[in-house]
């Protein structure tokens, strides 16, 4: 059975290997800090060796308005080592909006939540309930930022490849 890996890209983005047949989750950060592109590169090769992963689901971002350079040129640069790291591993890849893998999912939109914090809080509800044992949430009880976005774009890939 394949395992899905899902990429929320974010500068505090993740990657989540979601196992098809246990329902097990792994974490993975996106590049920054100490956890450099070549960490990733060997994380995921390693991950490999384990499970099946034909292909990434990396949500599909571009460019905010109101947004500083500084924060856009980030985001850009973590987006291209992401892809970088993936392509070099010859996975396939399929890019995915946010609005189609949260239509998918049955997700509200933000507009019909009343904004961003209710939307990352419906989808880390769903993520937990859909998958009690994945680690969403750090030792003082924050939601971890990306971990539940990954999670659903791994769940979105995998109800897209099996049916």
């Amino acid at each position: 059975m394949p395992t899905y890996l899902g990429v929320d890209p974010g500068a505090n983005g993740a990657l989540c290997f979601l196992d098809s047949r246990t329902r097990v989750t792994k974490f993975l950060p996106t590049p920054r800090g100490d956890f450099s592109p070549m960490a990733l590169r060997q994380a995921i090769k390693a991950q490999r060796t384990v499970s099946l992963i034909r292909c990434a689901a990396v949500e599909k971002v571009h460019a905010m308005t109101l947004v500083s350079a500084g924060s856009t040129f980030n985001f850009g640069y973590n987006y291209g080592v992401l892809m970088g790291v993936l392509q070099t591993l010859d996975l396939e890849i399929d890019l995915v909006t946010p609005r189609t893998w949260q239509k998918s999912c049955q997700i509200p939109t933000r507009k019909e939540l009343g904004g961003s914090k209710q939307l990352k809080e419906y989808v880390a509800r769903l993520a937990h309930d859909l998958y009690p044992t994945a680690s969403l949430y750090g030792p003082r009880g924050g939601l971890m930022d990306g971990r539940s976005d990954a999670l659903m774009i791994a769940h979105w890939l995998k109800k897209t490849m099996e049916y």
